[in-house]
């Protein structure tokens, strides 16, 4: 049973010595909250987080790449159909979120399941590590990378990309 903890206000925030970014592929904010999830909402309690967040695209490779490079999609254009595996462009050259971070002397890790992010398309831009696991895989990895590195002494930042939710839409 989690504890119960008050929320994080971005005024009692020192600078963070690790960020986690979980990304549930197609998933509906309602069909969450019907969620029993206690252990991100103990996390959730624990850090900040966006109240409400809207996708910037009809599908995932336009919306993730406004969420590593922090533009719209009318800013980095990147609005090609989805089911065209292998005929993509590249990632805009704008810095993503992992090269800023690491700039900043995080350790970048990225566990994904989604297909499309294995394109090379830059995805793993500014990742020490980009992998590719299924979702049941992904929780175990990110355990066992938090066990033998997250003490190490380093800031750590570690993406989450789950596909499972996704079917059915």
């Amino acid at each position: 049973q989690p504890v119960e903890e008050a929320p994080v206000t971005p005024a009692s925030l020192s600078p963070a010595k690790h960020a986690l970014f979980i990304l549930l592929d197609t998933t509906r904010a309602d069909a969450l909250q019907a969620a029993d999830t206690p252990a991100i909402d103990a996390l959730a309690r624990r850090g900040a987080q966006a109240e409400r967040a809207w996708s910037s695209g009809t599908w995932t490779v336009p919306s993730v790449i406004s969420i590593f490079t922090g533009a719209s999609i009318r800013e980095h254009g990147w609005d090609a159909p989805a089911a065209r595996m292998g005929r993509y462009p590249a990632l805009p050259s704008i810095p993503t979120l992992a090269e800023v971070l690491k700039k900043e002397g995080f350790t970048t890790t990225g566990f994904y399941a989604n297909p499309y992010l294995a394109e090379e398309l830059g995805f793993d831009r500014g990742f020490d590590s980009w992998r590719r696991s299924a979702d049941k895989v992904i929780p175990k990895q990110f355990a066992q990378e938090v066990e033998q590195t997250w003490g190490d002494g380093q800031r750590h930042f570690t993406y989450l990309h789950l596909l499972g939710p996704h079917s059915p839409l």
